[in-house]
Order: C-alpha cells, then structure tokens, then sequence
C-alpha cells in the first residue's frame, strides 16, 4: 500500500514538472507558479513542488520571491538542507543581478544586507552539512561574487580534505587558482581532478574531462609563457 501511494506521488509530480515545462515554453509565468501554489497547498511535503516554484521564479528574475519560497520550505525541518540549498541559490542569483550604474543608498544597503544574509546561511549550512558537495560548491561560488577568493579556496581546501575525489569542487578549486595566477597550484587540481573522474559514470567522465583538459591546457599554456619571459 505504501509503495503504491509512493508511486502515485511520484506520477502526479512528474505532470506537475511537465505541465510547467509546457508553461515556461509559452511564456506563461504566472500561471506556472499558480500550479506550484496550487500543487504545494494539497501536497505541503512536496519536496519537487517547492524546487519547481523556486525554479520558476529564478527563471523570472523574481529573487526575493524565490528567497521567500526558500523560507516557506525551512518551515518543514525535514528539509532544512534543500531549504538552505535553495537559499544560497536565491542569495547568489541577487548578488550577481547587474548592478545599477548610479548607486544609490538603498541599493547599496540591499547589497550589503544580501552579504551578510549569505554570510550567515553559508556559515550554518556549512555547521550543518559538512562535507556536502552541493552546499560547498555553492558558498565557493557566493564567495567569489563577493570578491573573497581567498576565502573560496579555504573552503574548498577544507571540503577536499574529507571529500578528496569531489571532481566538482576540484574544478572550482583549480579555476580560482587559475584566475589568481597560481598555476602550478591549479595543475595540480585539475590532474586530481582527471584522477578522480575515473570513478564517475562513462556519459560524466567524458564531457567533464574534456572541460578539465581545456582548463589544464591553458594553464600549461600561461606556465610556458611565463617560463620564457623569466629566461
């Protein structure tokens, strides 16, 4: 009975998805949105619903809605962890909007209340989930935006001392040191990271190598140049 009830779920948020998809194709927001409201309000656990709606209001530009959807899922602590991914996710999308050419007070008040707010969830998120790929992966990239790449690739040090093979965060890892100049470093994580993706599935391996090999080449590239200027 339980499975069969498990199932049934199953089905009727896969047309939820398929229905929005159709949606989003028109160009009808709103009206996606309304059936994720609708969706949530007979099935409140719905754990896809809420990622879905969430979806959709990133997709529209809508961050501070999309925060907000974030929040209605903390409320069920039994996703406190997707409620805190979501988060992040929000936070980023709001630190990285175009800024306006004339900044205003307000506006720079907002950026900073967005700082500290991402500060604070990346901070518990990190507390509560240690060593997950998701919730790293996603506080290096706000810290980035922020402009603390020092901070970025700590965490991600930190992360890959219990997490050694995430071919993920070894990518990031490896872009950071290359965008600061640390090549030798950045070699270093992409041969890891080239190492580690042995263990992933054929289809994975295939089109991540390659991103990784393209990286690597460049860098080997910047350490023969540079090489040649210091003879």
């Amino acid at each position: 009975m339980g499975t069969a009830i498990i199932r049934l779920s199953e089905q009727r948020e896969k047309a939820l998805v398929k229905k929005v998809d159709a949606l989003i194709q028109y160009g009808a927001y709103e009206r996606a949105i309304r059936c994720c409201e609708e969706f949530i309000e007979a099935n409140p656990k719905s754990l896809s619903a809420h990622f879905v709606k969430h979806e959709v209001h990133i997709a529209m530009g809508k961050y501070e809605d999309s925060l907000q959807d974030a929040h209605d899922l903390l409320r069920n602590r039994e996703y406190e962890r997707e409620g805190l991914f979501l988060k992040l996710l929000s936070l980023i999308a709001l630190l990285e909007r175009p800024r306006p050419r004339l900044i205003r007070p307000r506006s720079g008040q907002r950026q900073k209340h967005c700082t500290q707010q991402f500060e604070e969830i990346a901070q518990k998120a990190l507390t509560h989930y240690k060593g997950d790929t998701q919730i790293a992966y996603m506080i290096a990239e706000g810290y980035q935006l922020m402009g603390m790449q020092h901070e970025a690739a700590e965490l991600l040090e930190e992360h890959l001392k219990t997490r050694p093979w995430d071919v993920h965060c070894l990518y990031q890892l490896g872009l950071i040191y290359q965008g600061s100049g640390e090549y030798e470093k950045a070699v270093r994580c992409y041969d890891r990271g080239l190492k580690s993706i042995e263990e992933y599935s054929e289809s994975f391996k295939e089109n991540f190598s390659r991103l990784i090999s393209d990286s690597r080449h460049e860098v080997l590239e910047k350490l023969g140049i540079n090489q040649i200027k210091g003879m």
